[in-house]
């Protein structure tokens, strides 16, 4: 897994980019953090963040917490697992 730090970019773009191979198969998603100690109302997204998934159409996702961050490592291998069986059918071209 990679991860890169993006939170300095500003402008609503999430906190980080992660990526993850698995199955022979890339994923890449990019991550808002917010701080799971805080109260919910500290949680909530900017407006400038708001802005930017509502425009964003590929995968991004808002972790809140450790477990979150363990769930989310294992949608992307289902995901990246899923692609290389659509692949082994030839639904996709490589």
């Amino acid at each position: 897994m990679s991860i890169e730090a993006t939170h300095i970019l500003g402008q609503g773009f999430p906190d980080a980019v992660v990526g993850l191979t698995h199955a022979g198969e890339s994923i890449t998603d990019l991550i808002e953090i917010k701080d799971c100690e805080k109260i919910p109302s500290k949680r909530k997204l900017t407006e400038d963040e708001k802005e930017w998934f509502d425009a964003w159409q590929g995968s991004a996702r808002v972790i809140e917490s450790i477990e979150c961050v363990v769930l989310h490592r294992k949608e992307l291998a289902i995901m990246a697992l899923a692609i290389s069986e659509y692949r082994q059918l030839g639904h996709f071209i490589k």
